[in-house]
């Protein structure tokens, strides 16, 4: 459900013309009034179906009236861009008879841009001409799948781009077996394919369409893979050294000879014409020797 109150302006401001179409269907008719103005203001040719329903249910007339103007003035511009796209297509189409291949080409790929189905019938020409060269001929395909307009055969091309490796193998060996020449880039294309069937089945594919282009494409290949495989060859990697097991026992850690420092002498030598040091500490006196007293002598010491 359309939200009560939209912001107009914002929508208008972010280019949302879904929401602004969302917005005609409003309850309120200012809401319906000021959307229809703002589709008008932003040239949104893609609203005018919905303004001409909205048209037909309105109930106010203010609101007519601006609905009103919204509609005739997309009318106009949708009348101008398709004027204008029909002219650009019919100025492409008229290129497509040029006798030179490069205006073709381009004229081919601007009408897959376009995406104006009136010029299906041309493109459809031009790939089923076979006196043209081969890459004409893919480009006129290319454009009629952008216009969802390919014959079942063109279908095969986009095919060869499917998600699917399953679809693009068929693909390529059912392009094959047609001998499309004017397939040959695309399938040169699968040549460098991820996966080896598709790989093998373009290759095939094109040895089956033999065309000078198909041999081509087969030899620059072959070139590429032998200077890939020449490269690797020359820049092999050394061999990573096996790890040694380890031990159990201790690793003892290396042995560094330590500076030998000579013995300083013990004695010090006293320079020259000075007298030895003294010891300034004064010798000690001897204990006295008592003398022995003779038992047999009743003489009394002296005092």
């Amino acid at each position: 459900m359309s939200d009560p109150r939209p912001n107009i302006w914002l929508l208008q401001a972010q280019g949302d013309s879904r929401g602004l179409i969302e917005a005609l269907q409003n309850s309120d008719a200012d809401v319906r009034k000021r959307a229809a103005a703002a589709l008008r203001a932003l040239g949104a040719v893609e609203s005018v179906m919905a303004l001409r329903r909205a048209l037909e249910n309105e109930t106010d007339d203010d609101t007519r009236n601006h609905l009103d103007m919204a509609l005739n003035s997309l009318l106009i511009d949708q009348y101008e861009a398709e004027n204008e796209l029909g002219q650009q297509t019919r100025q492409l189409i008229a290129q497509l008879k040029s006798s030179d291949p490069a205006i073709i080409l381009k004229a081919a790929h601007g009408l897959g841009k376009l995406k104006d189905k009136t010029a299906v019938e041309a493109l459809v020409l031009l790939f089923n001409n076979t006196q043209l060269p081969a890459n004409v001929r893919l480009t006129a395909a290319e454009a009629l799948i952008e216009l969802d307009s390919a014959p079942s055969v063109v279908t095969l091309l986009a095919a060869l781009r499917s998600p699917s490796w399953k679809v693009r193998r068929s693909a390529a060996a059912i392009l094959g077996q047609m001998k499309a020449n004017w397939s040959v880039d695309r399938l040169a294309e699968r040549l460098r394919d991820e996966n080896e069937y598709v790989q093998r089945t373009a290759r095939a594919a094109l040895l089956h369409i033999g065309t000078p282009d198909a041999t081509k494409a087969i030899e620059i290949y072959d070139r590429e893979v032998k200077r890939k495989t020449a490269s690797m060859a020359v820049v092999k990697p050394e061999p990573t050294p096996e790890p040694q097991p380890e031990s159990s026992a201790p690793v003892e850690p290396p042995i560094t000879e330590a500076p030998v420092d000579k013995p300083e002498s013990t004695m010090e030598t006293p320079p020259a014409d000075q007298p030895e040091s003294v010891s300034e500490t004064p010798p000690q006196p001897e204990p006295p020797v008592e003398q022995p007293v003779s038992e047999s002598s009743d003489t009394p010491p002296s005092a």
